[in-house]
């Protein structure tokens, strides 16, 4: 006897490996990694940048990696900047995080490993090893995620973030013109293959010092007549509308 043919259609995924990375960098004077004051000309001000890497293949990826700054990048800054702290976040599918920092001394500590389990959503980098007064020259992250076959679990679309924090120690009169640039990289793998380098880079103001003449204000609370011996209560306002 002949059956009945049956038929299943399915789809074959390209087996190309694409990253995605948007990276900002802003003024933050207070550490918070929000925007907040103004990088000033020699004062040393607080700076904050987030990168964001994300698997933007059909398929998941064995590992997804942020490099800070990129390797590559001609107009990297990043030896201006000296990092103190940081934080990240895991992406979907990511077991593992292993943080490795090149120090500017060259007196690099060891890596740094981190499991998903039991981990907050958003893990603190307190400080990245370095002796004191170094600060690093280079900060990648790396995460993992690997199933028992040993493929990749790092799912489609999932994102990583990784958000550094520090001084804007060495900035000079040629960032007030041109603005103080940096870029960053992101790449990942599965056991067949590596994908191309994504890249992103900000760019942030730096001003000169510029201090406010300020604006003031002052009240007697409505009362408009002061008859003699009578108590008058008043306040006085004064905003510094300055960068220092």
């Amino acid at each position: 006897t002949v059956g009945t043919n049956v038929n299943y259609i399915f789809t074959i995924q390209p087996d190309t490996i694409t990253v995605g990375l948007t990276k900002t960098m802003y003024a933050d004077n207070a550490g918070t990694f929000t925007r907040n004051g103004d990088i000033v000309l020699g004062y040393d001000s607080g700076i904050s940048m987030g990168l964001t890497a994300r698997n933007l293949s059909a398929a998941p990826v064995r590992t997804l990696r942020i490099t800070e700054p990129s390797p590559t990048a001609a107009n990297s800054e990043f030896a201006k900047i000296d990092a103190t702290n940081g934080r990240f976040t895991w992406p979907t599918g990511a077991t593992q995080a292993i943080l490795s920092v090149v120090c500017r001394s060259g007196a690099d500590p060891a890596d740094g490993y981190f499991t998903r389990a039991g981990s907050p959503a958003v893990v603190p980098i307190d400080d990245f090893g370095c002796d004191p007064g170094v600060s690093p020259e280079s900060i990648t992250i790396t995460y993992l995620g690997r199933d028992a076959a040993g493929e990749g679990t790092i799912e489609p679309n999932a994102a990583a973030t990784l958000d550094i924090h520090g001084i804007a120690a060495g900035v000079d009169a040629s960032d007030v013109s041109n603005g103080l640039t940096n870029c960053a990289r992101a790449d990942a793998t599965t056991p067949y293959t590596s994908s191309a380098a994504a890249l992103a880079c900000a760019t942030v103001t730096v001003d000169n010092p510029a201090p406010g003449i300020g604006s003031q204000s002052k009240s007697s609370a409505g009362v408009q007549t002061i008859v003699p011996g009578q108590d008058m209560a008043f306040s006085v306002g004064f905003k510094n509308t300055g960068n220092i």
